[in-house]
């Protein structure tokens, strides 16, 4: 077994476990009275078939010796994988008539259900001991001895807890005559061993759970001390407002890159396609703007632009960007990149750095393009939002006036169909109107007295997200239904809004000691980044939520930071 590679292991187990979840599926439709006992079993496979994946990811790296774990949990990890194949085929076992018949009569069913009810707990401790493996892996494939790792000692201490959790599991279960249990018991048992010692390697400074034969079967897991030892809040699974594109159960991170930026604060990331490659702009408010692959390689640089509250389009090669009317004054030392005396939006290409236009006027800042590239919606003063036609090549003559607020406007984004304008604004209101008429077609009225910190629209263009203070707001625009939910109540510690994705899937919240990913749907926290020292400037995902990226004070004197960090997260799920 231990000579056995992990990521064909996985491949099998992927395969074997999508033919049996179906198959179980089958089996309930033609006996309803099972359902109850065997929803748990059913809900197992998906969760293993997702794990399977996710393991399969990283099983590679593994495998040809890129990434290295000690021979025991390597070993035991394998184990663990093969045991949870032998249970997938025990239950296809029990699924299929040992004569190959297709005839099945009252008692088959009501045998093949009774055979098939223990094995749901079982399966869950399998995927329970699969997750913890996976995060061995993305663990080990992050974690640099050098020092310059972000993921210990926080995530020691969680996959510490989870196995601690595991072992007291597996400790209630040891009383169980049931052979099959009995026959799975001493791999999961040797892999929460394995692995304990592996944590206890790395990091030295954590507090290590005790399990002994005097630990009450009933020992309540909140009872160990752990920086992860908070219980999740219950999550309503409701989805009355129609998202069609759910963010996925469980996601991992894996850390692609690290670009030190000397004497720089970084103040904005913004992500785009450029030469038709995955690209990343930073800005420091000092020049130039500069952009990164995602590999943290510089790309480009553009000494004659840079700014603030950069757009990109995404049909054509045209930014957006707000700087100070004589560029010099807009400098990390003496702008705070909020307070404009003569704010002047630059429209230009950036690919050549050449200027296009210049638009001069009090509270100018651009808020973002149309998705056909034509329209650049530009805040102004007295509540306005002005609609720049990008394509008339006569930019500031072709424009049009949206005023339909009656406090400043904080946000517009444009539905993906490029016909709708959405606004936010102080006064409390969200807006919908037809850019091309200037005509209001939906109004939402929200929390005059929390602030506005996101908007944006799902792709399918029905489902208008915003996040106003610590509430966030679903309105589906086509049924007229609307959810909100404060963060307080689907978090167990606080944190602070950074970033959502443009799909509307993720958001990336500010922590006191990192940043967590969360769906932003439901709220619950998909994956935490723990920081060893300093702390988020700036991050934004991916067009397509698979990367993250963030902006990080790495050293600071007095309030002026002295040195950052850009860090390229791949997002796998």
């Amino acid at each position: 077994m231990g000579g056995e590679h992990l990521a064909p292991l996985c491949a099998a187990l992927l395969a074997a476990v999508t033919g049996t979840g179906d198959a179980l599926g089958d089996f309930v439709v033609s006996y309803p009275a099972a359902r109850p006992d065997l929803s748990v079993l059913s809900r197992e496979l998906s969760e293993i078939q997702l794990v399977a994946r996710l393991m399969s990811h990283d099983a590679d790296a593994l495998d040809q010796g890129t990434v290295a774990l000690p021979a025991k949990l390597s070993v035991t990890l394998k184990n663990v994988v093969e045991g949870a194949g032998f249970l997938i085929e025990e239950i296809n076992d029990a699924l299929h008539r040992p004569d190959g018949t297709e005839e099945r009569s009252q008692a088959w069913f009501e045998h093949t259900a009774e055979r098939l009810s223990p094995l749901g707990r079982l399966a869950e401790s399998s995927r329970i001991a699969m997750n913890l493996g996976l995060d061995a892996l993305l663990f080990a494939i992050n974690f640099q001895p050098s020092g310059q790792n972000e993921l210990p000692p926080y995530n020691s201490s969680q996959i510490l807890q989870e196995a601690y959790n595991l072992r007291v599991r597996l400790n209630e279960d040891s009383e169980n005559d049931d052979l099959r249990v009995q026959t799975h018991q001493p791999a999961l048992i040797e892999f929460v061993e394995a692995l304990q010692e592996y944590m206890e390697q790395t990091s030295t400074n954590l507090f290590v759970p005790e399990l002994n034969g005097n630990t009450p079967v009933a020992a309540p897991v909140t009872a160990v001390s752990s920086l992860h030892s908070e219980m999740d809040p219950e999550i309503p699974d409701y989805n009355a407002i129609g998202i069609a594109n759910p963010a996925p159960l469980s996601i991992s991170l894996r850390h692609l890159a690290k670009k030190e930026l000397s004497n720089h604060e970084v103040v904005q990331i913004s992500f785009l396609m450029r030469h038709d490659k995955p690209t990343i702009a930073v800005s420091t408010m000092d020049p130039p703007t500069r952009f990164f692959d995602t590999q943290a390689n510089q790309v480009s640089c553009l000494s004659n632009q840079h700014g603030v509250h950069m757009n990109f389009a995404e049909n054509g090669r045209s930014w957006a960007y707000l700087c100070e009317e004589d560029a010099k004054d807009l400098n990390a030392l003496t702008h705070d990149g909020a307070t404009f005396k003569k704010p002047v939006v630059h429209l230009g290409d950036y690919i050549n750095g050449r200027r296009m236009q210049q638009m001069r006027w009090p509270g100018a800042k651009p808020f973002g393009f149309s998705a056909d590239g034509r329209w650049l919606a530009v805040g102004s003063a007295r509540n306005r939002i002005a609609l720049i036609d990008v394509k008339s090549g006569a930019v500031l003559d072709k424009s049009r006036v949206i005023s339909c607020h009656l406090d400043e406007v904080t946000h517009a984004v444009f539905t993906p169909d490029s016909k709708t304008l959405v606004s936010q604004s102080l006064d409390g209101t969200i807006r919908l109107t037809n850019p091309d008429t200037g005509k209001s077609l939906a109004k939402l009225d929200t929390d005059t007295w929390k602030k506005p910190l996101f908007l944006g629209v799902t792709p399918n263009g029905d489902v208008i997200v915003s996040i106003r203070g610590d509430t966030v707001y679903h309105w589906n625009t086509a049924t007229s239904d609307l959810e909100s939910y404060s963060l307080g109540s689907r978090r167990t510690r606080e944190g602070w809004p950074i970033a959502i994705s443009k799909d509307c899937r993720f958001m990336c919240c500010r922590t006191d000691d990192g940043v967590d990913i969360s769906d932003l749907y439901s709220g619950k926290v998909l994956y935490t980044i723990k920081f060893q020292s300093g702390y988020v400037t700036a991050a934004t995902f991916s067009g397509d939520g698979k990367y993250l990226i963030l902006g990080k004070a790495a050293s600071w004197m007095g309030v002026r930071v002295t040195m950052s960090t850009l860090d390229v997260w791949e997002l796998v799920f």
